[in-house]
């Protein structure tokens, strides 16, 4: 009997931690993407009513004031989003992914850096969170870029401010269909 295992054994052994290890860190992604958000309050949350509160013409953008009003996928639960987003007013016409079908053809208004700020709240219990918005992207079928857009996307990260969210933070994506993902 050799003091030693063969390269085969060794080898073996390596592939089952390998292995093992995967599956490990596989099982644990999911409670990752979830780890900045507060037990109890839902990731998801869909747009039940919403409202163009009012444009404001500026140089060379345009703040859009808007609300809207949420229910988590958890339970229900009601709440509010109002966001002010800045719009370049200049398009390019360059081909774009947006709401998961690429645009060509079209005029495409990407708002990088400081796209804007957003404020959520909960309807029935205590809990705020500010939202900056890091990225909008809009596409209009027109270059006057009048009316809606045919799809717009929003991201960037939020940060709790009062009860049950105060003290998380993370990113958000803020979906054509009117999706608000927080992460």
């Amino acid at each position: 009997m050799r003091p030693y295992a063969s390269r085969a054994a060794v080898g073996r052994t390596l592939l089952l931690v390998a292995t093992g290890l995967a599956s490990l860190v596989a099982a644990l992604a999911p409670l990752d993407a979830q780890a900045n958000l507060t037990p109890g309050v839902s990731a998801t949350w869909r747009t039940v009513d919403d409202s163009l509160v009012g444009i404001e013409e500026l140089p060379y953008s345009r703040l859009i004031h808007s609300v809207f009003e949420l229910r988590g996928d958890k339970s229900g639960e009601k709440a509010y989003l109002s966001a002010n987003w800045h719009e370049r007013r200049f398009s390019t016409k360059k081909a774009a992914t947006c709401g998961g079908l690429r645009y060509v053809g079209r005029y495409v208004i990407d708002s990088a850096g400081n796209a804007g700020d957003a404020w959520f709240g909960l309807e029935d219990r205590d809990g705020t969170a500010h939202l900056t918005v890091n990225r909008m992207l809009a596409i209009y079928p027109t270059a006057q870029l009048v009316g809606p857009p045919l799809c717009v996307e929003t991201t960037g990260t939020w940060s709790g401010s009062t009860g049950v969210l105060g003290g998380y933070e993370g990113t958000f994506q803020f979906d054509n269909d009117g999706t608000l993902t927080l992460r």
